[in-house]
Order: structure tokens, then sequence, then C-alpha cells
């Protein structure tokens, strides 16, 4: 297990810099399915890769889902942390961010 990922390992990590609970596949279920389905829709986009904007209301017609209804959707996963957000240089990047599978 690498110390980097692990802050009770890492005294140089801070703890507020790591989320308190961070969301796995098991809770895939909890989600709405509008909510899988604007994240299957941003993974299948961005193969798991940062990326710094949704997609336009054009694709998100694609998948049935209107862009106002994509933007909320993402607000809300957001806030659940399955898509984090880092500040870099003048934009911010966002990504799927699973910690779980990372310590392994």
């Amino acid at each position: 297990m690498s110390s980097s990922l692990d802050p009770s390992l890492d005294p140089s990590l801070d703890p507020k810099d790591v989320p308190a609970v961070q969301p796995d596949l098991n809770s895939w279920s909890e989600l709405t399915s509008v909510e899988q389905r604007v994240l299957g829709a941003i993974f299948h986009k961005h193969a798991g890769q940062p990326f710094s904007s949704l997609m336009p209301p054009e694709q998100w017609a694609i998948e049935g889902i209107s862009g106002a209804e994509a933007k909320a959707t993402f607000a809300m996963l957001k806030n659940r942390r399955w898509i984090e957000s880092v500040y870099k240089s003048w934009e911010n990047v966002y990504f799927i961010f699973l910690f779980s599978y990372w310590r392994y």
C-alpha cells in the first residue's frame, strides 16, 4: 500500500485534503437512474480521464437528458463525492474519484 494514498501513513498529507467518505461501486445502486446515466455518460465520454467541462446540451440530448437536468445531477454527484474537482491554473478540472480502488 502506498503511503501517499493513505493519510494515516503519510503525516505530510493534511486530512482535510482527503474526503471523509468516498463512494465505491457497492454504493452505485444507491444512485438514482439519472445519476447513473449522467455518471456513465461522463465516464464513457472521458474514459476516466480528467475533464474541464460538461458535455454540450446536444450530447446530453442523445443520452435522453436535458442540459439543465445534467447540470443539476452533476452538482448532486459532486456533493455525493462521485465527482471531485481540483483547481488547475485558471479552471476547475473534474474527475471521477474511486479512492478505495487506489489503495490496493
